[in-house]
């Protein structure tokens, strides 16, 4: 959220701070083992990791402390400054919180568009990859994210949910449309092993 409110409102003093960074395993290994507390500085160590780690994941042990090796030198750009500028233009004016959803859905009104990403976690957490999500967001949540939708829709608002396709997970919205959509799954470390996967996506019928 802090590299948001920076796109939003300091993205000169971002786009300078990310210009006087090269992407090489001294310079990232570097920017990982810092810890900014300026707010801008923070803002470039996110963006910085995100795009030089390996397959783009930004994971931190249970300590806190980013775990994710260099991806290499692969030839790209860190950053478009034209795109960020662009960001920042949207980002005017917008209000940016962070909070549990259930404020965000409680106050949506009729004509209000919201859209849901939680993590996929599945009944009984039987879901290989996905079963470190329990403690992050349970199937309780799942369960309570899936009702607060149905109150939003039923008030007006349009209502968007992705998640894992499961019979279980398709229980929890029996009003909504579930549209099947693929994808290119980027988890694994061998790229021969990557595939298309199939998730939902809950539209409500407002």
């Amino acid at each position: 959220m802090n590299t948001y409110i920076q796109v939003r409102d300091s993205v000169d003093d971002l786009i300078e701070g990310l210009s006087r960074l090269t992407i090489n395993r001294r310079t990232y290994d570097r920017i990982r083992n810092t810890n900014p507390n300026n707010t801008v500085e923070r803002a470039v160590r996110f963006i910085y990791l995100s795009k030089t780690a390996f397959n783009g994941m930004y994971r931190v042990n249970q300590q806190g402390l980013f775990n994710v090796p260099f991806a290499g030198q692969q030839h790209r750009k860190l950053f478009e400054s034209q795109a960020l500028r662009a960001a920042s233009t949207r980002l005017q004016r917008r209000e940016l919180r962070v909070g549990d959803f259930a404020e965000s859905l409680a106050a949506a009104r009729s004509g209000d568009l919201i859209y849901c990403d939680p993590p996929y976690t599945v009944l009984h957490n039987n879901n290989g990859f996905l079963r470190y999500n329990e403690s992050l967001f349970s199937w309780s949540d799942q369960k309570r994210l899936a009702k607060l939708a149905d109150d939003a829709a039923r008030r007006g608002a349009w209502v968007i949910v992705s998640n894992a396709r499961t019979d279980h997970v398709r229980t929890l919205y029996p009003d909504f449309d579930a549209i099947t959509v693929y994808r290119s799954s980027c988890v694994s470390a061998r790229a021969d092993s990557r595939r298309r996967v199939s998730e939902f996506l809950f539209v409500s019928r407002t």
